[in-house]
Order: structure tokens, then C-alpha cells, then sequence
């Protein structure tokens, strides 16, 4: 990702040009793993989340993008929330990845990137 965010400087581009150059490169190394049109157990895991979305949405929630982008966000924020839990903090707790407690002597100043997912 540093080398997209250089080449992208290196041809003008501004600070969002830059990150957008950055996430173009991350996706494509994710992309990297397992076949076009493999059954990924990722899809199957985004098809719940999906699935949870529209049954909140027939309880009576709403959200002003629709179920797929509320899905999309909450997919984005809970992968975020993991990779940053098992390699940015040196603690396994897994208490802090469901409850919020955050170490903060180790996290350097970070806020955790979504409030707490338990409720009470």
C-alpha cells in the first residue's frame, strides 16, 4: 500500500487520490486469495449479515441507505474491529474485542473503530 501511495504522489495525485490509490491496492490483494466464483465461507458470512439486516428491517429499523449499505458498513466495521484486535494490540482478550474495553496503555491513543456491539 506504500508503493501505491507513492507512484499515486509521485503522479499528483492529492491526499484522497493517494488513499483511494491505497485501497485500490489493498483490494486487489485481497482479491489475490482463493477463485472467482468459489463458494468463500466469506460469503456465506456476508449473506447472514444480510439476512440479520433484513430481519432487523422487518422488526421495524431502517436505515436511510438501505439494508445492503447498513450491511456493508456493519461487515467493514466489525473486519476492521478484528484485524486491528489480533495485530495492532499485543493482548488477546477476547472481552475487548466484545465488550469495547480497549488497553489503552498499549493502543497508543487509538479509539476502538465501533462503539461497544453488547448491550447493558
Amino acid at each position: 500500500m506504500r508503493e501505491a501511495d507513492t507512484r499515486a504522489a509521485d503522479h499528483g495525485a492529492d491526499a484522497s487520490g493517494r488513499l483511494r490509490a491505497q485501497a485500490n491496492a489493498f483490494c486487489a490483494f485481497a482479491s489475490s486469495f482463493g477463485e472467482p466464483g468459489q463458494k468463500h465461507p466469506a460469503r456465506v458470512l456476508w449473506q447472514q449479515r444480510v439476512d440479520a439486516v433484513h430481519a432487523c428491517e422487518g422488526e421495524g429499523l431502517r436505515w436511510p441507505d438501505g439494508a445492503e449499505s447498513a450491511a456493508l458498513l456493519l461487515w467493514s466495521a466489525l473486519f476492521g474491529r478484528f484485524a486491528l484486535w489480533t495485530s495492532t494490540f499485543e493482548r488477546h482478550d477476547q472481552n475487548e474485542l466484545t465488550t469495547g474495553d480497549w488497553p489503552t496503555e498499549s493502543s497508543a491513543g487509538l479509539q476502538p473503530p465501533v462503539p461497544s456491539l453488547r448491550h447493558g
